[in-house]
């Protein structure tokens, strides 16, 4: 039985591949909090692309600020 997997989870999969090729002072596990809620926000108000979520929480991302 295959699962279907959410927008969210599909963007959240795509933002990994990506993040891990940017220069980040974070891995992914660290930042998957922050994306998360992020992510979790974007959905409530309404967002369902998958594209537009993975663009958003990298621009996110990149702007973010992690604790040390």
């Amino acid at each position: 039985m295959q699962v279907e997997l959410t927008p969210l989870d599909r963007a959240v999969k795509r933002v990994e591949r990506v993040y891990d090729l940017m220069e980040s002072p974070v891995s992914f596990e660290q930042a998957l909090p922050i994306l998360e809620d992020f992510l979790e926000e974007e959905v409530s108000r309404g967002e369902t692309d998958e594209k537009t979520l993975a663009v958003h929480a990298l621009a996110f991302l990149k702007k973010a600020s992690f604790p040390s």
